[in-house]
């Protein structure tokens, strides 16, 4: 047994990445390099400990103090631990051994692009390529980072040098697709993609990517056989479930089914309307479920069972353990409830219409009416403008706040915040710059009490808002919904409404337009939407 002693005070890395957290005298570690502080700060950093990590890399270089692999790993580690700065120092020392220049100055510029700071990351690859305009993996990262900064026609220029110098470079290929669906050009994007699977045709990330622009133009068959390769694309998923076999679509009369969730809330939402076609063919089932949204699913879906996984998250792996299934009855298959489409979706007259599948609680929706009633007269619209998450690729999703504002100034409508994170210096910038209030739900945590959170939604007169999980709840109950989009979705498979839920609006911005188009469009819907 090998002690690895932390010396804080000797790093001032170290120091920074130890402050607010408890100290620790040490970690154990046994049969591993604990000759070589290198080898075995990868191996730490490979598990997620990035303390541990970075302790032994600074040891490394104690005696190697220009080693760049030592330096590149010390980088990464300080990067994963929320140390931009130091990072970004790091990196800089690393490149001046002129170690593996390309990889090194492409992984700097993609922290530089996840900090939003695109114009140094611009700086950084274009002088690279001023000194060596070989590499088309830094044109492909330049056009990356130009696009988000807007400039696509910069960013196409440089996806086709990259493809110039690399004909099947799969990844400028992806992003060239990705640019000219955005373009609008979808059958010239298919094609590029076609041929970004050609040169990598096991990376589920590219053929999940493929698979969206096939769901996005209205070809569901192929686009939900190819939507299987979610399950290869990011962090892979490890379940327990003692060598149950996958279900196969066929019927399984007298068996039963376990259907597992893999996504987020508003996907999960989206694809739980099928249940009740899966009952039919399956028999019975037992459902995996966001424990948030448990009472509003056994109210929606009488006679199903739901329950949560057990989930745990590793630098490697999502971990889902299923302890209470012997308690419920077990199950003799399982299936991915991202996949019950491929059985059940593949044409659009498989979608119901009208659906309205999620039921609120009828008690808490009528206190909701009675507080919504106090607010005033006027027609009750709740509005979120974002998601929960942000980053540069997110935020270009968003309508600027500039928009909202304009917006909630409308006179003789009544505002409601649905955002549920935390929003409140927004709301009162809102009200700083335009006198309009936006009503915040008393008593009401919107992340967590979503069952609550439903039976406002039940009770407003519609819902405007950005592509997250509140467009999703609101439109599953019927509420009308209108969801603000930057450029195309793949959920409304070709369509300007949302067939997974009817009652959600589509409003695009349009192509080289700016937002005001889209918020006349809602401003004109909000002049003659009655009252529910």
């Amino acid at each position: 047994m090998v002690r690895v002693r932390r010396k804080i005070a000797a790093s001032p890395l170290v120091s920074v990445a130890s402050t607010g957290r408890k100290a620790e005298g040490g970690a154990t570690v046994t049969g591993l390099p604990v000759d070589d502080p290198y080898r075995l700060g990868m191996v730490f950093a490979e598990r997620g400990k990035y303390h541990e990590a970075i302790v032994c890399f600074e040891e490394a270089l104690k005696t190697r103090p220009n080693d760049p692999a030592a330096l590149f790993a010390l980088a990464n580690a300080a990067r994963d631990m929320g140390m931009a700065d130091n990072a970004i120092e790091l990196y800089n020392r690393c490149l001046q051994t002129g170690w593996n220049r390309v990889y090194v100055i492409g992984t700097l510029a993609k922290h530089l692009r996840q900090l939003s700071r695109f114009g140094a990351a611009v700086d950084l690859l274009q002088a690279e390529l001023l000194r060596d305009a070989s590499s088309p993996d830094l044109w492909d990262a330049l056009g990356s980072t130009v696009l988000l900064q807007g400039d696509e026609e910069s960013a196409g220029t440089f996806f086709q040098e990259a493809l110039r110098l690399r004909p099947n470079h799969f990844a400028a290929l992806a992003n060239f697709a990705s640019l000219t669906a955005q373009r609008r050009d979808f059958p010239a994007a298919l094609q590029l993609y076609d041929k970004a699977v050609k040169a990598a045709p096991k990376n589920g990330q590219l053929r999940l990517n493929r698979a969206l622009l096939m769901l996005l133009t209205g070809d569901t068959k192929r686009g939900w056989r190819e939507y299987e390769w979610r399950l290869q694309a990011g962090k892979p998923v490890r379940r327990t479930l003692d060598g149950l076999k996958r279900w196969d679509g066929r019927k399984i009369p007298g068996k039963r089914l376990l259907v597992c969730v893999e996504q987020g809330i508003g996907d999960q939402i989206a694809f739980y309307g099928i249940l009740p076609e899966v009952v039919a063919d399956a028999g019975s089932l037992v459902v995996e479920c966001d424990v948030r949204l448990r009472p509003a699913l056994e109210r929606s879906f009488p006679g199903i069972p739901f329950a949560g996984a057990v989930q745990t998250e590793t630098p490697n792996e999502y971990l889902f353990r299923y302890p209470w299934l012997p308690d419920a009855g077990g199950a003799d298959r399982y299936i991915e409830l991202g996949s019950l489409p491929r059985f059940y979706r593949n044409r659009i007259e498989d979608f119901p219409k009208p659906h309205a599948y999620l039921k609120a609680d009828p008690e808490a929706t009528r206190d909701w009416r009675a507080w919504l009633s106090t607010l005033g007269p006027g027609r009750k619209i709740g509005i979120s403008w974002r998601s929960g998450r942000k980053g540069a690729e997110r935020d270009r999703q968003y309508a600027p706040t500039s928009h909202w504002e304009k917006l909630v100034s409308r006179p003789g409508t009544v505002f409601v915040n649905l955002q549920y994170d935390d929003c409140a210096e927004e709301i009162a910038a809102f009200k700083a710059r335009t006198g309009a209030n936006v009503h915040v739900p008393p008593k009401l945590d919107q992340k967590q009490d979503i069952d609550r959170t439903l039976a406002l939604m039940a009770g407003l007169d519609a819902v405007i808002s950005a592509p997250n999980a509140v467009a999703s709840m609101s439109a599953a109950l019927g509420t009308p919904t209108y969801k603000l989009l930057n450029d195309c979705g793949w959920t409304n498979l070709g369509r300007d409404y949302e067939p997974f839920y009817p009652s959600c609006r589509i409003i695009a911005r349009p192509r080289g337009a700016n937002w005001r188009e889209a918020f006349q469009v809602v401003e004109g819907i909000l002049k003659t939407l009655p009252a529910r």
